[in-house]
C-alpha cells in the first residue's frame, strides 16, 4: 500500500497487532469495572466502547488521505486503527455473551462469520478501485467508503442491540416437564 515494502519494515507489521490486543485486554478490564461499579449500565457500556473504537478508525481515515506516502505516518495512523479496533472487545464482543447463556457460542460466531466477510468483500472492491489507476485519490475513495461502513455499522449497533437475556435463549428444563407428564 502507498509503494510500501512490507518486507522492509519488518517488526512494525507485528506493532498494531499487539496494540490491538493490548488494547483489547485494558478495554475489556475498564469496562468490567465501569459495569461493576454501575456508572453505565452494560448497554450503555457496550455503546461507549463502539463509539470510541469506530470515531478513532473513521477520524484516523483523515489524516490518512493527506499524509501521502509518509511511511512512518501511515504506520502511526495504522496502529492507531489496530489499538481502536481493541475497543471491541468492551462492545461488539461480549455482547453475544449478554444476551444469552445458553446460545452465546453459536451468537458469537454467526455475528464473527458475518463481520469476517467484510475481508471477503475489500479485497475484491479494492481490486476494482484501483485495478486501473493505484493513486491517492483512489484510495481516499476506499477509506472513505470503509469509514462510511463503519459509521453504519456502529448507528446500527446502538439502535438495535441490546444487553438483556433473550426470551427465545431461556433454557428450558425438559426432565421437569417429563416429571410432570409420568405423575400426572
Amino acid at each position: 500500500m502507498f509503494g510500501v515494502n512490507v518486507n522492509k519494515i519488518g517488526l512494525l507489521t507485528s506493532l498494531p497487532s499487539f496494540i490491538a490486543a493490548v488494547t483489547g485486554l485494558l478495554s475489556a478490564a475498564v469496562a468490567d469495572y465501569i459495569i461493576q461499579q454501575k456508572y453505565l449500565s452494560i448497554l450503555k457500556t457496550r455503546h461507549l466502547f463502539l463509539v470510541l473504537g469506530v470515531v478513532l478508525s473513521v477520524v484516523g481515515f483523515i489524516p490518512l488521505v493527506v499524509t501521502g506516502y509518509n511511511v512512518l505516518a501511515v504506520e502511526i495512523l495504522y496502529i492507531v486503527f489496530f489499538a481502536a479496533s481493541g475497543f471491541n472487545s468492551a462492545s461488539v464482543l461480549p455482547n453475544a455473551m449478554d444476551i444469552t447463556d445458553e446460545y452465546a457460542g453459536f451468537v458469537a460466531a454467526a455475528t464473527q462469520t458475518f463481520a469476517s466477510c467484510t475481508g471477503i468483500i475489500i479485497p475484491i472492491v479494492t481490486g476494482l478501485l484501483i485495478k486501473e489507476q493505484n493513486s491517492l485519490e483512489r484510495w481516499t475513495v476506499l477509506f472513505s467508503l470503509t469509514g462510511g461502513i463503519n459509521l453504519l455499522g456502529m448507528v446500527y449497533f446502538i439502535m438495535f442491540s441490546e444487553a438483556e437475556q433473550q426470551v427465545w435463549s431461556e433454557q428450558k428444563n425438559n426432565e421437569d416437564e417429563r416429571i410432570g407428564l409420568i405423575n400426572k
